[in-house]
């Protein structure tokens, strides 16, 4: 019975230092984590709610047209090859790439994009004459491979909520969508704001 005392007692003054140290040891294991990082439409404000014409549009400060409806206006004559070579990966088997947008009937300055886009470029359109590359395929390609040389990837660090946005009451994604209009109009409004 004495022995069975004495160890219970050893046990506790033991089991504190050990407990204490086993603290030390686990503050020294367990670094404090760093903040989480900025993510737009997520724990930041998001720049960019009509995502695709949000970042393409008219930047005549840096001498660069990037608006779809330039873009598809030039691509009627012939698209750059970088492009078409993008298109024939994400087309599906059979589909045949010529190098050229047909003439869109929509005014692409008024048009929801990319939601008007996808009336042709659909994984499955409705009209198979009319189709397309896939969007989502033909866009993760543009978007995000290429590395330094890729303009998304290093302007806009590939972050996918400027296109894919959450609905952080239902957890639902969805693509943002807007017209040219809609940011020129913002353009100029911010340029007023900025000569005051």
């Amino acid at each position: 019975m004495r022995k069975l005392l004495l160890f219970a007692l050893l046990l506790v003054c033991f089991n504190g230092d050990s407990a204490s140290a086993n603290q030390d040891d686990a503050e020294v294991l367990s670094p404090e984590l760093p903040p989480a990082r900025p993510i737009p439409g997520i724990n930041v404000e998001d720049d960019h709610p009509n995502a695709c014409v949000d970042c393409h549009k008219n930047n005549p400060e840096q001498n660069m047209d990037a608006r779809f409806s330039t873009w598809i206006k030039d691509w009627q004559d012939g698209a750059p090859e970088e492009l078409v070579e993008k298109a024939k990966k994400a087309a599906p088997k059979g589909m045949k790439i010529k190098g050229e947008h047909p003439k869109v009937k929509a005014d692409l300055t008024t048009a929801k994009i990319p939601d008007n886009c996808l009336e042709c470029h659909a994984e499955r359109p409705k009209n198979k004459k009319k189709a397309g590359p896939p969007f989502a395929r033909l866009v993760h390609l543009v978007h995000l491979t290429g590395g330094e040389d890729n303009h998304f990837m290093t302007y806009y660090q590939g972050q996918c909520t400027y296109c894919h946005k959450l609905d952080q009451d239902t957890g639902h994604w969805s693509l943002g969508s807007g017209t040219e209009a809609e940011v020129a109009r913002k353009q100029k409004e911010k340029k007023k704001e900025e000569k005051k």
